[in-house]
C-alpha cells in the first residue's frame, strides 16, 4: 500500500515536476499539483524519524515516549512485540 506513495516521492512527483516547470509553473503551483493533502502516518512517522536522525544519532526517552503517544494508533507500532 505505501508503494505507491514511495513511487510518487521517488519517482512520478519528479517526472511530472520536470514537465510542469517546462510549461512555466511556478514551484508553489507545482509542489500543489503534485503533493498528497495529507502524509498518512506511517510516512509521517518515517519523515519525522529522518528529521530527528539527522539531528541526532540518539532519541531521548521524552521523544520516544512523544512519538509512542502520537503514534501509538497504528497496528504496525506494537512496541511490545519484536519485529
Amino acid at each position: 500500500m505505501w508503494l505507491f506513495f514511495e513511487l510518487n516521492d521517488a519517482i512520478y512527483a519528479p517526472l511530472i515536476s520536470n514537465q510542469l516547470t517546462k510549461r512555466k509553473f511556478s514551484d508553489s503551483e507545482t509542489a500543489f499539483l503534485i503533493s498528497p493533502i495529507k502524509k498518512v502516518g506511517v510516512l509521517k512517522l518515517q519523515d519525522e524519524l529522518i528529521k530527528l536522525k539527522k539531528k541526532s544519532k540518539f532519541l531521548d526517552k521524552q521523544t520516544v515516549q512523544r512519538l509512542l503517544k502520537e503514534y501509538s494508533w497504528m497496528s504496525c507500532f506494537d512496541v511490545n512485540d519484536s519485529p
